[in-house]
């Protein structure tokens, strides 16, 4: 097998729809296949229900491929590639958790209620893009902060509060892509992904929270990396 057959689905972050993966899609090589599976809008948000719901997806590709899940998705990814009946060859996992993020969380109705100062553009660069994000990007994460549904991030937010630790450790090859300068994820929740992946490589990179966006190169090229460690096992 070469990379030139490895399909790369993308699990998106809170925002659900995807939109977000573009700076990371403009560096990827050619040899990657993309395939953005946007999370659905309606019915129950916790991870086991998403998983349900979008698990005959993957179970319907053909050949091989790696999940990639993005921040909220990690957690999503992570128990996808533990259910699937035609496992992927590996997992990565991008400014991700696989537990509560943080210790404390406040309910998700009084983080929603705070959607209006959340689109402040000092705040977006603050705790999710840093200093110096270029203006498109953060009308970008913006605009998707401002279109979703507040019953849906209600709901998403509400699954990270009560958010527990996987029931089973992955075995397979894991990718931890992790921002040194996350304000949003603490560094105890980044560090404990180790402890439920068996074969785990972490690579920590300079950036936010908002690590494939603001670091989209560098993302890339540790992604195509990996995508040759995976492609190498597979040959006879």
């Amino acid at each position: 097998m070469t990379a030139a057959a490895l399909r790369l689905v993308l699990l998106p972050g809170l925002n659900g729809d995807g939109e977000l993966f573009a700076p990371l899609l403009a560096e990827l090589p050619a040899s990657l296949h993309p395939l953005i599976l946007p999370l659905p809008g309606t019915g129950a948000q916790d991870h086991a229900s998403l998983a349900r719901a979008l698990r005959p997806q993957l179970e319907a590709l053909d050949g091989p491929f790696m999940v990639l899940g993005e921040s909220f998705s990690g957690a999503l990814a992570h128990r996808l590639c533990n259910e699937l009946d035609h496992a992927p060859l590996g997992l990565i996992l991008a400014s991700s958790f696989l537990q509560r993020p943080r210790t404390l969380l406040p309910p998700a109705a009084l983080l929603g209620s705070l959607r209006g100062l959340l689109l402040e553009p000092w705040l977006i660069k603050a705790f999710c893009l840093g200093p110096g994000a270029a203006p498109e990007l953060v009308t970008l994460v913006g605009r998707q902060v401002a279109q979703l549904p507040t019953a849906l991030l209600n709901a998403r937010l509400e699954v990270l509060r009560r958010m527990r630790p996987p029931p089973l450790k992955l075995a397979l090859p894991t990718l931890q892509l992790a921002a040194r300068q996350d304000r949003l994820v603490s560094g105890a929740a980044s560090r404990g992904t180790a402890h439920y992946c068996s074969d785990l490589q972490r690579i920590e990179l300079d950036g936010p929270h908002f690590l494939l966006q603001r670091e989209p190169r560098a993302c890339a090229q540790a992604i195509a990396a990996f995508a040759v460690r995976l492609t190498s096992r597979e040959l006879p």
